[in-house]
């Protein structure tokens, strides 16, 4: 994990999840999320469960 204080963005690699308050999940190889943006971006293999249970993968 890597933090860019200044941008405001958190770096990721790995094995990384990704949940919001409604329970949805993301499993990614890397990710970004920017602060100041409120965004969360998934890059390389990704996997989405809803919490609805819903699975989406790319």
């Amino acid at each position: 994990v890597y933090v860019d204080k200044e941008k405001k963005i958190i770096y990721a690699e790995g094995e990384v999840e990704i949940s919001d308050t409604k329970q949805n999940l993301i499993l990614t190889e890397k990710a970004e999320y920017d602060k100041s943006k409120n965004l969360a971006k998934a890059l390389g293999q990704t996997n989405i469960v809803t919490s609805e249970e819903f699975k989406v993968t790319g």
